[in-house]
């Protein structure tokens, strides 16, 4: 099997209610259209973390949230008509505990409106259903420490159910494009709030990562991964037919893509073209199969960066050094 290195060095963000350094432009979390024609992001181009789009040649940047909470993580329709994302904006600001909430609003930005409603609870890493109905999502009370479970709901936060059982953390979720898997990562995760943890409880969370499948109808988890090295930020090709993901064996990261069905996983890309010393992070697959698109920071600049898998050669879309 095609075994080539494609080497990227993550930057770990958490993503959750995140503190800006003042001196830093951040842009995040990108994803594709259905379209392949516009990039979704975050960014704290204004202040706080805010949702923008951009066009695939670096056109019509375009600001869709403006309040004074972090907008995160935006997700689009498998239609391309709405964009899912989680924001703390229902808080008091400074407020205590924390609690982050599922909204969903058109491409255009308009009609935003709130889906869940627990609180105080972290809900968040969102993903649609192919028909655009439901959304799936990791999330766990704020006043518990450590363990997420997976939920799915309707869009119209009507229906609301829970698919794992809090036995392991499970985080990540990517819904198939057939609607009967959901791809995600499970790891053991100590019992205590993140600050208590030592390194011991790190390496431990770190080291039994897996990427996971599971079944809807059967209501059965199937391992992919199976070994004592972080695998991490699964997600799935244009047809379902092929699963990506990120590992990192405590000397580098690596992204790999993995056929269904198949034993083994192979590397991707020549990976030097795409690291060029920076730390790159959430990477996903255009829908037409022949790009990557990732935040990178270089020498302490952020950006959104593109990758052609048939050219090997990338390109800024917007902030990095440039900027």
């Amino acid at each position: 099997m095609f075994r080539l290195l494609l080497i990227i060095y993550f930057a770990v963000v958490s993503g959750i209610a995140q503190a800006q350094d003042e001196n830093v432009v951040y842009y995040l979390f990108p994803d594709w259209s259905p379209d392949n024609q516009k990039i979704a992001f975050e960014s704290g181009l204004e202040g706080e973390l805010q949702i923008f789009t951009i066009d695939i040649d670096g056109k019509n940047l375009t600001q869709l949230t403006d309040t004074e909470y972090n907008d995160e993580r935006p997700v689009w329709s498998p239609d391309g008509k709405k964009i899912a994302f989680f924001s703390n904006r229902s808080e008091k600001r400074n407020e205590q505990p924390v609690s982050l909430q599922i909204y969903v609003m058109n491409a255009d930005g308009t009609e935003q409106r709130r889906v869940t409603h627990e609180g105080p609870a972290l809900e968040y890493n969102v993903s649609w259903s192919p028909d655009g109905n439901q959304l799936v999502f990791q999330s766990r009370p704020e006043i518990d420490p450590g363990v997420h479970s997976l939920y799915i709901i309707s869009t119209d936060g009507m229906e609301r159910r829970r698919i794992t059982d809090g036995q392991f953390n499970d985080t990540s979720p990517q819904w198939s494009p057939d609607g009967n898997l959901i791809l995600f990562v499970q790891s053991v995760t100590p019992y205590k709030f993140f600050r208590n943890w030592t390194p011991e409880d790190r390496n431990l969370n770190r080291d039994s990562a897996e990427i996971m499948i599971f079944n809807l109808e059967e209501e059965t988890i199937m391992p992919i991964t199976e070994n004592e090295i972080q695998d991490y930020d699964p997600s799935w090709n244009g047809d379902g037919s092929e699963i990506y993901y990120l590992q990192n064996d405590g000397q580098k990261k690596t992204l790999f893509r993995e056929k269904l069905g198949e034993a083994d996983a192979g590397a991707v890309a020549d990976g030097d073209n795409v690291s060029d010393g920076g730390f790159v992070a959430r990477t996903r697959l255009s829908p037409d199969g022949r790009f990557l698109v990732y935040n990178k920071e270089i020498n302490g600049f952020q950006g959104i960066y593109i990758f052609d898998l048939e050219l090997k050669k990338e390109r800024l879309l917007v902030g990095g050094p440039a900027e």
